[in-house]
């Protein structure tokens, strides 16, 4: 009871640090994000070594497209390491027959089991996708495989985990694991690299990615070629290069992609001025006039152009005339004028000033 207590809190415990280790893969699709993303599925074990692919297989399990290969060796020592990946590396990128018969139900929902079971488990090591693992010192293999999306038939990611003869946890739990954490890779892999088939040349360069890094640091062009020791038109190429790979109008929108906030296909800039004007109709100079004043435009002096009862009011003139005010008369106590009487402006009272004296 108390060894099933313990299991059950290794496989809690473990299942967390993948799903951390999944959520800070990167958002957008970079030439190591295969790499990264086995490291993160070979968390499961220790010692393991882990494989993720991502492509095409059609009804009959051969692998019709292929865009991404990640390798990862956890707790074997260097040199052993390095062999191990540099020879699962090489077989994967060759597979063509992965030797799995998967129904359209099986791949959304996704499937997680041993490839002993799969495959047969005399034959699993030399058939089909068991095949990568022919001399790996491994004692099974789990393999997890669910749909990229529902754009394209067959797209899949491929996640297997190789375990030795020791480990933290049984079989049956390492498997329950996989199971809840390869849909968390499998959207952030839809996140990073999208639901439709792409190649390689519209993936991130490491030094892309570094670029794009400073970026969403707030970082300018010229800081970041003083921070890596470049020159800003070097540095400036890279960014150019970043807007065209991840689809992005706007230095906002860049950064917004490389959090993940925005899918590739979305376009900011168009969305925001499709909502701007929905948000803002087209008002007219009456309609404005009504809605300040609630009344007529007449009452406050608009001259619209369009005479009222075939008439002209007084304070209004004709289409293309100045507005006329009717003057308000009212005595000026202190001036003793009256309003609305026409008053001479300082010219003309200099002008009648010099009159008089010359009629004098």
């Amino acid at each position: 009871m108390e060894d099933r207590a313990q299991n059950g809190l290794n496989a809690l415990g473990i299942a967390t640090d993948i799903t951390e280790a999944v959520c800070q893969l990167p958002a957008v699709a970079t030439l190591d994000w295969g790499d990264e993303a086995a490291d993160c599925v070979s968390l499961l074990a220790s010692p393991s070594c882990a494989c993720v692919l991502i492509g095409t297989i059609d009804s009959n399990g051969h692998l019709v497209g292929h865009e991404a290969t990640g390798v990862a060796v956890n707790g074997s020592a260097s040199d052993t390491a390095r062999s191990l990946e540099l020879s699962l590396r090489s077989r994967a990128e060759r597979l063509n027959d992965t030797g799995l018969r998967l129904g359209e139900t099986e791949l959304r929902s996704g499937v997680t089991q041993r490839l002993s079971v799969l495959l047969g488990e005399e034959q699993w090591r030399n058939t089909g996708i068991g095949q990568l693992w022919s001399d790996a010192p491994v004692r099974e293999v789990l393999l997890g495989v669910q749909g990229l999306g529902n754009v394209e038939t067959g797209r899949v990611l491929i996640a297997m985990v190789g375990t030795g003869l020791s480990s933290d946890l049984p079989l049956h739990e390492q498997q329950a694991v996989l199971s809840v954490t390869l849909p968390l890779l499998v959207r952030r892999a839809l996140i990073a690299i999208g639901a439709r088939r792409t190649t390689s040349a519209r993936w991130l360069t490491q030094r892309e990615q570094q670029v794009l890094r400073e970026l969403t640091l707030g970082k300018s062009v010229r800081q970041i070629a003083e921070d890596m020791g470049r020159s800003p038109h070097t540095i400036h190429d890279h960014v150019k290069s970043l807007h065209r790979k991840l689809n992005a109008s706007s230095r906002g929108e860049l950064v917004a992609r490389a959090l993940g906030f925005v899918d590739e296909n979305a376009k900011v800039r168009e969305r925001t001025r499709g909502a701007t004007e929905r948000a803002i109709p087209e008002v007219t100079t009456t309609e404005a006039a009504r809605s300040f004043t609630g009344g007529t435009p007449a009452s406050i002096g608009i001259n619209t152009g369009t005479p009222t009862g075939g008439t002209t009011p007084n304070n209004l003139g004709g289409a293309g005339e100045r507005p006329r005010a009717t003057p308000i008369p009212r005595n000026d106590t202190a001036s003793g004028m009256r309003i609305g009487q026409p008053v001479a402006s300082p010219i003309d009272r200099s002008i009648g000033q010099r009159s008089d004296v010359v009629g004098g």
